[in-house]
């Protein structure tokens, strides 16, 4: 469970981050406080992400971050979500290692309500009187519980063969 908490909070902060350093609003208008200006925030991030990149990226995003502090201050009264929106439709080449980051940040849920939703089902599914299901077939028995059709509508007609 402290596994669990850990990366909740970590993933929390990594999208936290998206709100607070790479907003526009938030950028140091003198360019020698801008020079340093989310570093530490970005290497944070690449560390947070550092399974899903290569050792290319690791090393370029940093770079790039720069890049894209001078495009965000030169775009510093847009609103964040067209800001993002259009930058990510545009899809500029210098900042595309840079962007992979902004879009794994977009990725992350804000909540655990679909894990909850899954433990919950488990939990209806592994009961007391059901202690020796295979991971199997306790996989099988959710997916149907969460993709399968309800009880009332269920016709075994169509799966039942004789």
């Amino acid at each position: 469970m402290a596994a669990f908490a850990t990366v909740e909070l970590s993933s929390q902060k990594a999208s936290d981050l998206l709100e607070e350093v790479f907003d526009p609003s938030t950028l140091p208008c003198l360019r020698e406080e801008l020079a340093n200006y989310g570093d530490e925030e970005v290497n944070y991030l690449v560390t947070h992400f550092a399974s899903l990149l290569d050792e290319e990226e690791k090393k370029k995003i940093p770079q790039e971050w720069m890049d894209l502090k001078m495009w965000l201050a030169e775009h510093r009264g847009s609103k964040l979500d067209c800001l993002y929106r259009d930058l990510l439709s545009e899809k500029p080449e210098h900042l595309s290692l840079i962007l992979l980051l902004v879009k794994l940040m977009l990725t992350l849920s804000p909540s655990t309500a679909i894990c909850e939703r899954g433990f919950s089902c488990m939990n209806r599914v592994k009961t007391t009187h059901r202690t020796s299901l295979q991971p199997e077939t306790l996989n099988d028995c959710m997916q149907l519980s969460i993709n399968g059709e309800s009880v009332e509508s269920f016709c075994p007609d169509k799966v039942v063969r004789f």
